[in-house]
């Protein structure tokens, strides 16, 4: 599954900026197999940054799963599985989802709010923290996780 990757940050000063750092992210770290963690405050910008992660393989179809809890997209090229966990109240309600299923495939994973279902989490996930700077702009860390 997931490479150990050192960790990587990118300063997102505007909306043309996400692109270029979307694009590095895609190929370092969107690979079948790896989860990926997004971590944030409410607006950080984590389906933003989701779907520009997607659009690097042309799909620009990406609504928030914030009600479905999870939506699955095939663009052609791979599988993802995109996971909001911020309405769920129980870990209980992931694994009713098939949460264990859907990280068990070959697909990749992405998941907002990961602090909701951490005890279902393997340990090699990457975490992804979006942190909202004084000027507005974003920083992006990317780091391992011991889940």
């Amino acid at each position: 599954m997931t490479k150990n990757h050192s960790n990587q940050s990118y300063l997102i000063e505007g909306l043309e900026h996400l692109a270029i750092s979307a694009k590095q992210i895609y190929k370092r770290y969107c690979k079948p197999g790896n989860i990926l963690l997004f971590r944030g405050e409410l607006g950080a910008g984590k389906t933003t940054l989701i779907s520009a992660l997607l659009s690097c393989e042309g799909f620009n179809q990406v609504s928030s799963p914030t009600y479905a809890i999870v939506n699955s997209y095939d663009t052609g090229k791979h599988t993802w599985h995109h996971f909001d966990f911020y309405r769920i109240g129980h870990m209980q309600e992931a694994l009713d989802l098939g949460f264990d299923e859907y990280i068990d495939q070959q697909a990749i994973v992405l998941i907002e709010w990961p602090s909701k279902i951490e005890a279902l989490l393997p340990s090699n996930c990457i975490n992804v923290s979006l942190l909202i700077q004084e000027n507005g702009s974003r920083l992006i860390n990317i780091s391992n996780a011991s889940c």
